[in-house]
């Protein structure tokens, strides 16, 4: 049986079932499985060796490894940009969607929000200790309590840095 030319288009696939007449659609309702089993690939052997080859490198999104932290940061400076390593950073304040990155050298504008900023930073390194800060903990020289109930930090390049009392006891937890 020839079938007549079929007007199928990519973007309006239901004309196409329309134009088979009832014979070539099949006369069985789609709730009825089709009687023939499903082809087998042409080479079952190298098949199964294809698939044992791939199966390692198909990995769930959930059980993927996490990517490795930010090992440096490219700021903006006054006449172009500066790479800073992580490692140097004393402490991120937040300024609108901009975040300034100080280091012991110098402190660039980095066009990142701080949220977003701080989920790219190793959470071992790094705290939040203010809704507008993080603060390198290796770099905090010294916590000074004031009477609101806040700490003020001193980091080691003499900056001075507010704790507030929403992050106070997970960051006076992990100085020790």
């Amino acid at each position: 049986m020839i079938l007549p030319f079929l007007p199928y288009h990519p973007c309006r696939p239901r004309l196409a079932p329309r134009a088979l007449p009832a014979a070539a659609r099949g006369a069985h309702p789609p709730a009825i499985a089709s009687p023939e089993p499903a082809p087998l690939p042409p080479h079952p052997p190298l098949y199964a060796e294809i698939v044992a080859r791939l199966a390692p490198a198909v990995v769930p999104a959930a059980a993927a490894p996490r990517a490795r932290w930010a090992e440096q940061l490219v700021v903006g400076v006054a006449r172009g940009a500066r790479v800073i390593a992580v490692a140097e950073v004393e402490w991120i304040e937040a300024a609108d969607n901009d975040v300034a990155v100080h280091a012991a050298d110098g402190s660039g504008l980095l066009r990142e929000p701080l949220k977003s900023l701080e989920a790219r930073l190793d959470p071992a390194r790094f705290a939040r200790v203010h809704r507008s800060a993080l603060v390198n903990l290796a770099r905090v020289r010294e916590l000074r309590p004031l009477p609101s109930g806040d700490y003020l930090l001193t980091i080691r390049s003499g900056a001075r840095v507010t704790l507030s009392r929403t992050y106070r006891d997970a960051v006076l937890a992990r100085l020790g």
